[in-house]
């Protein structure tokens, strides 16, 4: 039984999500290009989802660097709507803010750039800029929250394919 169990943890693990190795030159391409973008972003709320506004560049200058290595990416869809979220991290889903009242709406947060990955989960595949920042990661625990978003790091989005 509880071989059994490890077993269907580690089939669950790998199916939700698995990352695949990036190339370097993709890789120091991808960071000379957003080092030359803010490190900031505004906290903001819609409707319980709380994340970190971002110059829309993170993904509009990014995204072609990542076209010119793979076509079959598309840009996030984060620009198609009349409001678009645009360039964002995730920080709180809204299952976790049902009950809490987010203090810090409108200010400023810093991160670091950390490294692209490549992660595949639920059919998609995705193109995420990795990033760091214990300023995020305080605020998530000021509120009771574990310090990482489901467990992983903080990202940005920046391409999606269909598998």
């Amino acid at each position: 039984m509880k071989k059994y169990l490890l077993l269907l943890i580690f089939v669950s693990i790998n199916l939700v999500s698995s990352c695949s190795p990036i190339p370097s030159a993709l890789n120091s391409s991808i960071l000379q290009e957003a080092e030359k973008l803010p490190k900031t972003g505004i906290l903001k709320q819609r409707k319980n989802y709380v994340y970190l506004a971002l110059d829309n560049q993170y993904i509009h200058s990014l995204y072609p660097i990542i076209q010119n290595f793979d076509n079959k990416f598309q840009k996030p869809p984060y620009f198609r709507k009349t409001d678009p979220i645009g360039s964002h991290i995730s920080v709180m889903y809204e299952k976790e803010t049902e009950n809490l009242n987010i203090e810090e709406i409108n200010k400023s947060f810093n991160f670091t750039l950390n490294k692209l990955k490549l992660v595949e989960s639920k059919g998609k595949s995705y193109y995420v800029l990795e990033i760091e920042s214990h300023e995020l990661e305080k605020l998530r625990l000021k509120y009771g929250l574990p310090k990482l978003l489901n467990g992983f790091k903080f990202h940005i989005t920046v391409a999606i394919k269909e598998l």
